[in-house]
């Protein structure tokens, strides 16, 4: 069967009065109005399904009872679709269109023998297709017989010519030939329908949902700056940012999208500039720029995606994709979008889409200027530091182009798909403006109302002198009238303020300028400006305070045990309990603070701290957490040694403090601190024979002065300082327990049975345990404490990966080693710490003890440690 678009009819003749038509006039007369129709209907309006056309199905349950009462049925509802060969599909039943659905239960075999119609062969091999009906009839099964969930409907007009009988001088009531238009519904399984849309070049191509719900979703890493207290660790902050997976799913994500428009790879280049190392970041002066680049992707691939589903338009769809057939998905659906079904295609007649499909070209070829024209050379001599009116937030396009991109005509074309699309290219803010069009309000514009702006950028300023550069900027602030300040944040080896700063002020972030009323940080070290922060509200400057009195440290016991802490905190690294939901916070409940007499809060104030936290810092965690809550307030500290919670004030002053832990259980008892002792439920908790005097008022200006001074900062338990060496030890613990080597000699991090431990380790425990049991009467038991149960430990293989391996300062169990050696002074395999628990020592065990003194150190009595195990 050819398709009606096939060949088209170009003119037709013009009659005359009296004159005697011929077949071919009268056909090519009615060939043309058809034609035309069709180009009409299939080139200016679109194809595929327009809407409607649902399709489900109902079956009884498997190996349930064939009766009339509970059959296989086929619902299609009411729709309007138009086939690429111009054909308008609508449900009908005797030739009416129906209003409503139809519901079928009968099938037999589609054979195609009359019309052969290519879609539906497979090597000249019709392919398996069963037609449904309405109703019984002859050659029709019941629907029972045939299994539906696998399949795919389908519409399908049958057209072909039907001859009939040719006129006689006796009867012509049967004139010419009859063109039969029979609609089928068709099912057909997921193998006859890929072959279907084999040459399906429109289906294909706007197959996208299939492609958008494999493609990654990226969000940019925020930028840590806690424990930041160098240059190298401020640098190392951002290098975080630029993990394998950030990276890895940018380049697959591009890869697909560029794949799907037929545009060369990226990868490359994106690896040359994202893909950074240690070594290579800490003589990079552009690492924050590299940041901002690795926003710009990210920002733009998720404009892409965020279009693709809505790019449905054909300008010329190819009229041998699907003539005479539409498809209307699977009966039972097994993805989160409608597979092997027709959209709408629609032509560029209809502006959204086409205006879509034109902003992702535009899109994909900035992504590629991104990356070739990004560019940092820092000059001091002709360096001139700019601000320029911006957006913090919203599309890429809407924003000022950034200091770090050289500008040339490709690059403003696919900035801003808007401005662009009004000739307006030229007219993108940006601090580079020789190729911008030279009209003031772009050249000078602070020069003209920035309202309809909320973010400066600030640049030009790496690099330089930091106080000759907040002095310049302040100059630009008073010419231009702008709403924010500047100030200096020195970040140096020797002295801490950058940590202590961050500490009153977390919410720095770095976005290479300032919003409107914010404070422009230049961080700086040795005087030189080597990146830039911003906080979003105008820091208040302080003023001089002398030490208004004494001070007293008062400590208490803390309402939770540390028992307690520590196994909530470890109920995170468990198995979870299945009856009820393990909380992942410390809670706590603030129901009073007064200081003086005056309220430091309003009701009651809830403080919640990740249960991480706790196994790592313990009660240090919450004390920071308390401190950085009220820091107006007294000073809370932990006194390791004493196991007590301390209290530092101004010795006049006077206080109180209600709390109760909630964490598990909202009824436990509320504590009270106070300058006159510890109450638990308003009774006396502890006697306390310390006094004090209410002669001042509470002053606010004093303590947080107070805090900045003593309040301790980053403090573990054990350690001392809690830094960034420890927070990554803890993080590489737990990321070695996945370790390709790991899983390969299928090791066990965490021990907790004998049975999990490596082999060798086990054959040498038995020897140990066999010569030891044979040195006395007693039936032994022997438990096992240390690294091995707490996941710090290194055995042979492990040591031999690392010496294979020890350049790689990316692999994982490479730096766990070394980090190892740092921190714990330890380069050989870890030795057993076994405990003989129901022996006391003799000196009858010292010859084994020196036996076995380079695989496990002895001990007689109990272990202290809570992941202890038997042996």
């Amino acid at each position: 069967m050819e398709s009606k678009l096939a060949k088209i009819t170009n003119g037709y003749h013009t009659f005359i009065e009296n004159q005697v038509l011929t077949a071919e006039q009268l056909n090519e007369f009615v060939n043309y109005l058809d034609d035309q129709n069709r180009l009409s209907k299939v080139f200016l309006h679109g194809v595929g399904i327009v809407c409607g056309f649902p399709v489900k199905m109902s079956q009884p349950a498997e190996n349930g009872p064939l009766n009339s009462d509970n059959d296989n049925t086929v619902e299609i509802g009411q729709g309007v679709g138009l086939t690429t060969d111009g054909d308008l599909l609508q449900l009908k039943k005797a030739s009416q269109i129906i209003d409503g659905s139809v519901t079928y239960t009968h099938y037999k075999k589609f054979t195609d023998e009359v019309a052969e119609y290519e879609p539906f062969r497979e090597d000249s091999e019709v392919i398996d297709m069963w037609e449904i009906f309405p109703e019984s009839g002859d050659n029709r099964t019941k629907l029972n017989n045939l299994k539906l969930d696998d399949k795919i409907a389908l519409l399908y007009i049958e057209s072909y010519e039907d001859g009939g009988n040719l006129c006689t001088s006796i009867d012509c009531d049967n004139q010419g030939i009859k063109q039969v238009q029979n609609l089928r519904v068709l099912l057909v399984t997921e193998k006859g329908a890929e072959q279907i849309i084999k040459n399906d070049s429109v289906f294909t191509w706007h197959n996208v949902p299939e492609l958008y719900t494999q493609l990654p979703e990226i969000k940019l890493p925020r930028i840590s700056l806690l424990n930041v207290d160098s240059l190298a660790a401020f640098r190392q902050s951002f290098l975080a940012a630029f993990s394998q997976t950030v990276i890895t799913n940018l380049k697959d994500g591009y890869e697909a999208i560029l794949d799907l428009f037929g545009l060369p790879s990226v990868s490359t280049k994106i690896d040359e500039l994202l893909k950074l190392n240690l070594s290579a970041i800490n003589s990079m002066v552009d690492f924050q720029y590299r940041y901002d680049l690795l926003a710009d992707l990210i920002d733009t691939y998720n404009e892409i995606k965020k279009l693709l589903l809505h790019i449905n338009v054909e300008c010329s769809p190819a009229i041998d994709s699907f003539p005479k057939h539409l498809l209307l998905g699977r009966l039972q659906e097994t993805e989160p979008y409608k597979t092997f079904r027709h959209r709408v295609y629609k032509s560029p007649l209809s502006a959204t889409e086409q205006f879509n499909r034109s902003k992702i070209k535009s899109l994909i070829l900035r992504a590629q200027h991104l990356l070739n024209n990004y560019n940092v050379t820092l000059n001091e001599s002709v360096q001139e530091i700019r601000i320029t009116p911006s957006q913090l937030n919203g599309e890429l396009g809407c924003k000022a182009i950034p200091f770090y991109y050289n500008l040339d005509a490709g690059f403003l074309e696919t900035w801003s798909f808007e401005k662009t699309t009004n000739l307006k290219q030229n007219y993108n803010l940006s601090y580079s403006t020789d190729v911008l069009a030279n009209v003031p309000e772009v050249q000078s514009p602070l020069q003209f109302s920035t309202d309809e702006f909320n973010f400066y950028r600030i640049e030009g300023h790496l690099g330089l002198d930091a106080e000759a550069c907040e002095n310049e900027i302040d100059n630009l602030l008073r010419t231009n009238g702008l709403d924010f300040k500047c100030r200096i944040i020195p970040l140096d080896d020797t002295e801490n303020p950058f940590a202590q700063f961050l500490k009153k002020h977390s919410q720095a972030v770095h976005r290479g300028g300032v919003v409107k009323g914010g404070t422009f940080l230049l961080v700086a070290q040795q005087n030189k400006v080597v990146s830039d922060l911003f906080l979003p509200y105008r820091i208040i400057e302080e003023t001089a305070q002398n030490d208004c009195c004494s001070l007293m440290e008062c400590t208490y016991p803390w309402i939770s045990s540390l028992k307690y802490l520590n196994n909530l905190a470890r109920s995170t690294k468990g198995t979870q309990s299945r009856n009820k939901v393990m909380p992942k916070e410390y809670v706590l409940q603030v129901v009073e603070y007064r200081i003086n007499r005056q309220n430091l809060i309003n009701g009651t104030t809830t403080i919640r701290i990740p249960l991480q936290q706790i196994f790592l810092r313990r009660i240090h965690a919450i004390t920071e957490a308390l401190n950085t809550r009220f820091d107006k307030g007294v000073v809370f500290d932990f006194n390791e040694s004493q196991k007590r919670f301390v209290i530092t004030r101004a010795k006049e002053d006077s206080f109180v403090i209600r709390l109760r832990d909630v964490t598990l259980n909202y009824s436990n008892p509320i504590y009270t601190y106070s300058n006159k002792g510890m109450f638990r439920n308003n009774l006396v908790f502890r006697a306390d024979a310390m006094r004090c005097r209410d002669l001042k008022k509470y002053n606010p200006t004093f303590y947080e002065a107070l805090q900045g001074k003593i309040a301790p900062v980053n403090k573990d338990d054990d350690y001392g300082k809690f830094n960034d060496k420890w927070a990554k030890w803890n993080v590489l613990k737990e990321r070695i327990k996945t370790h390709p080597e790991i899983v390969r000699l299928k090791l066990t991090r965490m021990i907790s049975s004998a049975s999990e431990l490596p082999g060798e380790i086990k054959r040498q425990l038995r020897t140990l345990k066999a010569d030891f049991q044979q040195r006395t009467e007693t039936d032994l038991q022997f438990k096992l404490d240390g690294d091995w149960v707490t996941g710090d430990w290194v055995n042979s293989t492990m040591l031999d990966f690392y010496k294979a391996n020890k350049k790689n300062t990316h692999d994982d169990l490479v730096l766990f080693v070394q980090l190892r050696k740092y921190l714990h002074s330890e380069t050989g395999v870890t030795k057993l710490s076994i405990y003989l628990t129901n022996e006391l020592y003799t000196n009858n065990f010292d010859e084994l003890i020196e036996r076995y003194s380079g695989f496990a150190d002895i001990y007689f009595g109990t272990p202290t440690g809570e992941n202890a195990i038997d042996l």
